[in-house]
Parts: structure tokens; C-alpha cells; sequence
């Protein structure tokens, strides 16, 4: 029979699952239609907080399913349809609700991108604009019909949501020896190691991070240097300190740096240390496997400009709007680049462009008091452009 215990506390984990996001053109006909389709629903529910939408596009019972049998094993087949229900009930409840939260919070937009081809198989790519709060991709992955997202890919994650379910699984359970081999990639775990183990998620339950941090720090180095554990050392570290943080960052870049599936969590690590050619190389990483985006333009501009490439920084600014003109953010980029160029008559041609294009109304006396723009200010093509805004 199954622990209810155990059962109760699984179930509860699944609350903590949130969003914190090489590529082909696939085929076309009927099957790509079919996947973009549902795509643009996934998104349209998203943006519109359409619980019933998403209960229809996602079909969570194999998960379920997978997360019992990882779990209580095929012989135990108790408490398997009460298991699937709560496991449905919490997801819908928690983890969707907490994607909406997400987007509301930050007034973001989930947007259908394209098909791309990965591992295989055809994929409907989701990127998720959280504005100030960054940007996020999901990757829908499809049941064997093509019909229903019974998986998926969250970059900002590192993962695919079964394999959040399965991490999690083992802090609720961490005795179970089989569950813990899989995730650390060895084929025997000895005594130490899952008593260690068991030590973490309690220290992590009590709020001790920094002494979970240290247990991790104390595994044997083929333990620590597994992906599960090198990404969770990233988890706790945010809580110990900020050294602590980084230096885990550092050790994430070094093992797994050329991961496309950990691009994103390396991407800040990168611009703090100004460690820019890497940072580029990080999102190169990441379009191979997604195909080139606006917003990876613009964060290679971004990289560029602080390494002082400001030929390059133009190069894909003007790229990133090429690809969607209707982001303005883009566009003040670009400006910081012609500024940083001396390019004082096409930077006033800009904000020509953008007062039409957005609606747009300038305060002259803004770039005035900027230091960064006060040769700007005094150029002769400012001198020209204020007097549309000054009586």
C-alpha cells in the first residue's frame, strides 16, 4: 500500500512547479498545420487565462502516470487513480495558474513562433515576453497523434516538465534508490550518498540553504559534477550568498556550458562577469536549437555594446527590428548604439521614426541632463530636431 504521507507530500510539491523557456524548418502539410495550430491555442489560452483551453491542449495523465510508476513501481496499483487525480487537480490549479500569474505580473504575452524540429521530433516553440522580467521559451512536445501537449521543454528551466516532476519526485521521496540513480546518472548509489541526499531536503525544507549547500559540496565529485546536482548547488547558492551564487554559475559554465538546454540560466552569469564572447557564443548555442529570434538578436546587440563592438551591436539591432518592427525596446537599443557612433543626425531620424511609429513625444531637455547623450545634446542635429518640441 502507499505511504498517504508520502502521497499528500508529492502532490503538494507539485505547487513549486512555475515559470520562473539544432533547429530545421520542418516538413510542410497537414502535420505542421496541425502542431502550429495548437500551438497558437496554447498561446491564445495563456494570454487569455483559459483554464478549460488548456485542460483540453494538455494532456497531463501520462505524466501522471510515468511520476507513479517512477515512484510506487508497477506492482502497487492501489492508489493509482486516486494519485492521477490529485496529480491533475494540483497541476491545473498550481502550475498553470502560476504561467498566468507569471504573465499578469510582468503584463507579458505568450506568442506561437514556429515549428522547429528537435531530437526527432516536431515541436511547437512558444516564446513567452515577460518584459522587465525577461523572456522565456516553451518547447510543446506532442503525443504520438500529434494532437494534445503531453510535455514540454521550459528553458528558463533547463528541462523538460517531466524531468522537473521526476527532481521532484525525489526530494519528496529520497530514499528511493532507483529514482535517485536515474537522476544522478550512476548505477548504484552507496548509503552515504542517499542519507546526504535525504539531509538536503530536509535542510532545504527548514530553510538552512546554506547548510544544504554545504552537504552538496561535501558528495563525492562525480556526484556533485552530475548535471542534477550541479544545477540544484545553483539553486541553493541564490539563497546562501552572492559569491556563493556565482562561483556555482562558474562550475555550471565549465561542466555543462555547452548545453543548449542550460543556455538560459547562464545568460546574466555572462553579462555580470562581462565575459561578452561567451555570452554570444551561450545564445548562438541556444539558436541552434531554436532557429534565430528577435529577442536573441537583440541580446547578442546588447553583448556586443558592452564590449565596445558597436559595429556589431548595429549589426543585429537592425536584425532584431527587421524581424519584428513593432518592439519598441529595440528601438532604443539602436539609439544607444548611434549615440555611442557619434551618429547624431541618424539618431534624431530615429526618434523621428519612433515618435510616428509609437506615438511617441519627446522631452529635449531629457538628453540635456544625461551624461551619456550631453554630446549629443550638443551637436547641431539635436540643436535642429529639438525646436519641432520647444516653443
Amino acid at each position: 500500500m502507499i505511504n498517504q504521507s508520502t502521497l499528500r507530500l508529492f502532490i503538494l510539491s507539485l505547487a513549486l512547479i512555475a515559470i520562473n523557456v539544432s533547429a530545421q524548418p520542418t516538413r510542410s502539410g497537414d502535420l505542421d498545420k496541425q502542431i502550429q495550430s495548437v500551438g497558437e491555442q496554447f498561446a491564445r489560452a495563456l494570454n487569455q487565462q483559459d483554464i478549460r483551453a488548456m485542460k483540453v491542449i494538455l494532456d497531463v495523465d501520462p505524466l501522471a502516470i510515468e511520476t507513479y510508476q517512477l515512484v510506487f513501481g508497477d506492482s502497487d496499483q492501489s492508489g493509482k487513480n486516486s494519485f492521477i487525480k490529485g496529480f491533475k487537480d494540483t497541476f491545473f490549479s498550481k502550475s498553470v495558474s502560476a504561467w498566468f500569474l507569471s504573465l499578469q505580473r510582468s503584463g507579458g504575452v505568450a506568442e506561437y513562433q514556429r515549428n522547429i524540429r528537435v531530437d526527432g521530433t516536431t515541436r511547437a516553440l512558444i516564446r513567452l515576453n515577460l518584459n522587465a522580467e525577461g523572456v522565456n521559451y516553451m518547447e510543446l512536445i506532442f503525443d504520438k497523434n500529434n494532437k494534445r501537449v503531453v510535455d514540454m521543454f521550459v528553458h528558463t528551466t533547463g528541462e523538460k516538465l517531466s524531468d522537473t516532476m521526476i527532481s521532484i519526485v525525489a526530494l519528496a521521496v529520497p530514499n528511493n534508490e532507483n529514482l535517485l540513480s536515474r537522476l544522478l546518472g550512476t548505477k548504484k548509489l552507496d548509503n552515504q550518498v542517499i542519507k546526504a541526499i535525504g539531509q538536503v531536503v530536509e535542510f532545504n525544507r527548514t530553510g538552512q540553504f546554506a547548510k544544504a549547500h554545504e552537504t552538496l559540496n561535501n558528495l563525492p565529485k562525480e556526484v556533485q559534477n552530475s548535471r542534477y546536482v550541479t544545477v540544484m548547488k545553483v539553486t541553493l547558492s541564490s539563497s546562501v550568498s552572492e559569491d556563493a551564487y556565482y562561483k556555482e554559475l562558474e562550475n555550471l559554465a565549465n561542466l555543462y556550458g555547452n548545453e543548449s538546454t542550460l543556455g538560459f540560466l547562464l545568460v546574466d552569469y555572462y553579462f555580470i562577469k562581462g565575459q561578452f564572447d561567451r555570452l554570444v557564443q551561450t545564445i548562438e548555442t541556444v539558436e541552434k536549437r531554436i532557429g534565430v529570434d528577435s529577442i536573441l538578436e537583440s541580446l547578442k546587440a546588447n553583448a556586443y555594446f558592452m564590449a565596445q563592438r558597436h559595429n556589431l551591436a548595429m549589426k543585429h539591432i537592425e536584425k532584431a527590428i527587421a524581424m519584428e518592427a513593432s518592439n519598441q525596446e529595440f528601438y532604443w537599443i539602436k539609439a544607444e548604439v548611434l549615440n555611442k557612433q557619434k551618429k547624431f543626425q541618424g539618431l534624431t531620424d530615429l526618434f523621428d521614426d519612433m515618435a510616428t511609429r509609437f506615438s511617441l513625444t519627446f522631452d529635449p531637455s531629457v538628453f540635456e541632463g544625461e551624461p551619456e547623450y550631453l554630446e549629443f545634446a550638443k551637436s547641431a542635429a539635436f540643436k535642429t530636431w529639438a525646436k519641432q518640441y520647444r516653443p
